[in-house]
């Protein structure tokens, strides 16, 4: 398992950060920005848990509210059911032209995963910000 995670971060990091990055937020390290993932992760799971617990107290409420509901049921709800599942079908086509596209895009433009050569970040002639 290290040597998935040793050929990863040698594959995809660069050896050494950038200098010039170093002021930015976040940019030292890769550290900082796999902390707040973590801390992202470990709180929606917090929230996972917190909602099935009121799920289970709304479920004891939902079937004597669906047992009051079966007669007043209307076409309007199934109208309302359709057009959902229609927006729905649309916004998942509408991603996947938009992904596709991107990543044609990004293909024919010879983008890469990869880190590009930079020019050594301590020679000041080759920063464009200090021209």
């Amino acid at each position: 398992m290290m040597n998935i995670f040793e050929w990863l971060s040698k594959g995809l990091l660069p050896p050494k950060p950038d200098p010039r990055l170093d002021t930015f937020p976040l940019m030292s390290s890769w550290t900082p920005t796999a902390l707040i993932t973590l801390t992202y992760v470990i709180g929606v799971y917090a929230w996972k848990a917190e909602c099935l617990k009121r799920h289970k107290n709304q479920l004891k409420n939902k079937e004597e509210f669906n047992s009051m509901m079966k007669n007043t049921k209307t076409s309007s709800n199934n109208m309302i059911k359709q057009l959902m599942i229609l927006y729905n079908v649309i916004m998942v086509i509408y991603s996947a032209v938009i992904s596709f596209s991107t990543m044609w895009a990004v293909y024919n433009l010879g983008y890469g995963l990869g880190c590009a050569e930079l020019p050594d970040p301590n020679d000041k002639r080759t920063d464009i910000l200090n021209c």
